[in-house]
This record gives structure tokens, C-alpha cells and sequence, in this order.
């Protein structure tokens, strides 16, 4: 697509986040990179969007893991994108919000720069015809 002319940008969201919460904004830092390494940055769910708020990665204690690239843990996102809780369902928002955080139930990694990266997805879940 570059070679075309063509910008692509990763998004990451789910529909708790009012759609993509983070996305992989360029880095100048990444013009210097050669197609295949920018490609690898370029594969990053990225960043918070500007209207988004904010993400961790977080391990089972809540603690930020390292922002090394590696360490997986869940990923939690807050701010003005995110849904205050499920309607009518306080056994679902005790799962999936605490401290303040919307928990994803993603695995991810975040990289120094502070992108984060979906690596897994510690529930898996299927929703079909709606609540009952």
C-alpha cells in the first residue's frame, strides 16, 4: 500500500469503547525503518485516539507489566470512549470494570514507545440474538 501511496492505521476497540480506542499513529521515529520493520510497528493496535482516554496493560494484581514488548497481561482501558458499565447486569460490570478501568479480557503487550499490542484473548466470548 505505501508503495502505492496508501496510509493504513491499526485500530483496537470493542464495543465497551464506543469502537477504536487506540490506534497506531505514525512515529517520524519510523521513517528511518526499512518497509519490513515499519510494517512490523504498522501491525500495532497503537495508542489512544485523542478523544479516547487511557490504556494499560496490566498483570492479575492490576500492576502495569513492563512496557518491554513481551510481558503479556490484560489489557484496561478508561476515559470518555468507554461505557459506564452493561445496562441492568451488576454480576457482568463486576467482572469487567474495577478500579475505575474497563477490563478487556484481551492479552497484550505494551512496547516502550507506549503502543500496545493484542497478543491474546483470555475469554473468549460469543454473544447470539442478544441478551435474554
Amino acid at each position: 500500500m505505501e508503495e502505492r501511496g496508501g496510509e493504513i492505521r491499526h485500530a483496537y476497540g470493542l464495543t465497551e469503547t464506543y469502537g477504536p480506542f487506540t490506534i497506531c499513529e505514525w512515529n517520524p521515529d519510523w521513517d528511518r525503518l526499512s518497509p519490513e520493520e515499519r510494517l512490523v510497528m504498522k501491525m500495532r493496535q497503537g495508542i489512544p485516539n485523542i478523544t479516547a482516554g487511557q490504556v494499560r496493560v496490566i498483570d492479575a494484581e492490576g500492576r502495569d507489566v513492563p512496557r518491554d514488548g513481551k510481558t503479556i497481561g490484560e489489557i484496561v482501558m478508561r476515559g470518555n470512549d468507554v461505557v459506564r458499565g452493561y445496562y441492568q447486569a451488576p454480576e457482568e460490570n463486576a467482572g469487567a470494570f474495577r478500579d475505575g478501568w474497563f477490563h478487556s479480557g484481551d492479552g497484550g503487550v505494551i512496547h516502550p514507545d507506549g503502543y500496545v499490542e493484542v497478543k491474546d484473548r483470555f475469554k473468549d466470548v460469543i454473544i447470539s440474538g442478544g441478551r435474554t
